[in-house]
């Protein structure tokens, strides 16, 4: 039995990256991280970012798990929120356009480190499911 999420993150990780490439979106447009420290000093730098937290999982069945992804999509720069929203949704356009996995878009304002600036964000929602 194999429960190794931090692989799967990478890997989904991976795939947005691409998907969002296959929508246009230029290679330098988003940092695409799993380690919040440097999505936090790419926003700090007015540097879009894309980033997967640990995973939600359920177990329907011995040798499956579904697992629920939350995706972090932020953009700065902090002192202009609505240039930071511009870059947001371009990067976010290319991660949602069709075919794409993302069930749910909230737009909430995050932190990525406790006590860090929030910065305008949308929080995606993906469910894939894993063999064990």
């Amino acid at each position: 039995m194999s429960f190794d999420m931090l692989a799967s993150a990478r890997e989904l990780l991976d795939d947005l990256a691409a998907h969002a490439a296959g929508g246009g979106l230029p290679a330098d447009a988003a940092l695409f991280t799993l380690d919040v420290n440097e999505a936090a000093n790419a926003l700090d730098a007015g540097r879009s970012i894309v980033t997967v937290g640990p995973p939600d999982a359920a177990l329907p069945t011995s040798a499956a798990v579904d697992v629920t992804w939350t995706v972090m999509v932020a953009a700065g720069p902090y002192h202009d929120y609505l240039r930071g929203w511009a870059a947001l949704d371009k990067v976010a356009g290319a991660i949602i356009s069709p075919p794409t996995d993302v069930e749910n878009v909230r737009a909430i304002s995050w932190q990525p480190l406790q006590g860090s600036r929030a910065y305008p964000a949308y929080q995606l929602t993906i469910t894939t499911a894993e063999d064990l």
